[in-house]
């Protein structure tokens, strides 16, 4: 058994030649890759496909589909022919040989649509179209899960399921009255049999003479918005129970307005006003007719975001007035610049620290009077001292 090692060792000029060659190869391979994340290749292939809508499969068979296919035999280059045909619609699929050059392709598409345009002047009055399709596009792919040559030869049907086929016509009849189709939500279906939930935009095509001879066709996945449109809607209403719920009064309003937008159970049960009161309400409603101009002053010059909590004095529907603190913050609310506001009321904690205060103040009164007193004592008995001394 031969020992490549040794066999390496003994052949030393060889085994350094075969390296560079090597060494050499690869980088040539390395430098001739594409550079592109998606390589351009040839597609030989070319979709031509026209409407009429509300035509039978046999007038839609006869009257479209066999005109259109007698001229595409013309093709230079062609393979074969493949089409479909339903009622109201044709789709033919053109097959280059593979013999045919990347370089000759465009040429061939060209004189296609040149000669189909020849006899669309002969095809039904109605019909919409031919239009004529060569770009495949990797989207396609990555959405419906087919390779090119998988979705060559299949009808357009294939990506719909079957309870939404009948949207076709209806789709169709819109281009045909040169109407555009913006956003349209309906069904896909992928190769696996998954279903998706896709937005079609399409818009006429029209020639030269302004005549529809199709429609250019976008198609968005839109399946990941819905999971994350439930999670929203899930997370606004809990959002929505944390604030109607809250045991504290919490209300939105509208700061160019300043009308309220918004206000909690616990807003209406505090305040005595009903929500349709508060919602012809704005925020100055709740202020004594002292505090508004510091209020206008605040509104002027408060910032965004978590503002400082300060204390307010508010004024009840009986009249009465609180002190509460409160905690403040900016948001966007339905497109308004609006704030959220949590008010918590401090008033019997106010009226604890007044009487406090006042306690403490007559404590310290009667401190300074008892001091005051004995002061005056103990003078008076240094001033009888002192006159028994002097006698």
């Amino acid at each position: 058994m031969t020992n490549l090692s040794e066999w390496a060792l003994k052949h030393r000029a060889f085994t350094v030649f075969l390296m560079i060659v090597f060494t050499l190869a690869g980088l040539s391979s390395y430098f001739g890759l594409g550079r592109n994340e998606d390589p351009a290749f040839t597609f030989r292939t070319m979709v031509v496909q026209a409407a009429w809508p509300g035509a039978t499969l046999d007038d839609t068979l006869k009257q479209v589909t066999e005109r259109l296919e007698r001229k595409l035999q013309e093709t230079r280059g062609l393979d074969f022919l493949r089409s479909y045909t339903t009622p109201g619609l044709t789709t033919i699929f053109v097959n280059l040989k593979g013999s045919t050059s990347a370089s000759e392709v465009p040429d061939v598409w060209y004189q296609v649509r040149k000669n189909i345009g020849d006899i669309r002047h002969t095809l039904p009055a109605g019909v919409v179209g031919p239009g004529f399709n060569d770009d495949f596009g990797d989207t396609f792919g990555l959405i419906y899960g087919f390779t090119a040559d998988e979705a060559i030869g299949k009808p357009m049907a294939t990506l719909v399921p079957g309870n939404h086929a009948n949207e076709i016509p209806t789709i169709l009849t819109k281009i045909a009255h040169g109407e555009r189709v913006d956003h349209y939500e309906t069904k896909g279906i992928t190769k696996a049999g998954h279903l998706l939930e896709v937005s079609l935009f399409l818009s006429p095509v029209r020639d030269s003479s302004g005549a529809i001879i199709g429609a250019f066709t976008s198609v968005s996945d839109i399946t990941a918005h819905e999971p994350a449109e439930e999670t929203l809607r899930e997370s606004e209403t809990q959002y929505r129970l944390l604030f109607e719920s809250n045991p504290l009064p919490m209300w939105v309003f509208d700061r160019k307005s300043l009308a309220f937008l918004a206000v909690n159970e616990a807003a209406v049960r505090h305040y005595g006003f009903s929500r349709n009161e508060f919602a012809d309400m704005t925020i100055l409603d709740i202020r004594p007719d002292p505090d508004i101009p510091r209020l206008r002053e605040h509104m002027a010059r408060s910032t965004r975001g978590l503002q400082k909590v300060e204390v307010w004095r508010h004024r009840k529907k009986d009249g009465s007035i609180i002190y509460v603190e409160v905690t403040a913050h900016s948001l966007d609310f339905q497109g308004r610049e609006a704030e959220l506001v949590l008010a918590h009321d401090i008033t019997e904690r106010k009226r604890d620290e007044e009487r406090l205060r006042q306690s403490e103040e007559r404590f310290s009164k009667a401190f300074r009077s008892r001091k005051s007193i004995s002061l005056s004592r103990k003078r008076m008995v240094t001033v009888s001292y002192g006159r028994m001394l002097s006698l």
